[in-house]
C-alpha cells in the first residue's frame, strides 16, 4: 500500500538474500513503528521495561524491538491498528 513500484519488495528480498545467504526474511504489511526517545534515557535503566509493561497492560504485542546503537532511543513495531493505543499507553506510563 505504501510502495508504489511493482516488484520492489521482491527485488529487496533478492538483494538481502545475496548479502546474507540463508537469512530468514519476513515482510509484513500494516505494521507501525513507535519510537521512544529522550536525552535522559541513557541514565534510566527501566525505560524499556516500563514501555513494554505499558504495552502489555493494554494487550499490545510488540512485533519487533530495535535498541540500536543509540542510548537515547529505541523502536517498537506494533500492529498498525494498535499504534495510537501504543503511543497513548507509553505516554500515560511516563507522563
Amino acid at each position: 500500500k505504501y510502495i508504489e513500484k511493482p516488484g520492489l519488495l521482491n527485488e529487496l528480498e533478492r538483494r538481502l538474500q545475496e548479502k546474507v545467504p540463508g537469512a530468514d526474511i519476513v515482510m509484513k504489511e500494516e505494521v507501525a513503528q513507535v519510537v521512544v526517545a529522550g536525552r535522559g534515557m541513557k541514565n534510566h535503566y527501566d525505560v524499556a521495561l516500563r514501555t513494554l509493561s505499558a504495552l502489555a497492560k493494554e494487550k499490545i504485542k510488540p512485533l519487533m524491538l530495535n535498541m540500536g546503537a543509540s542510548d537515547i532511543s529505541f523502536f517498537i513495531a506494533v500492529q498498525d491498528e494498535r499504534a495510537e493505543d501504543a503511543v497513548r499507553a507509553i505516554y500515560n506510563e511516563f507522563f
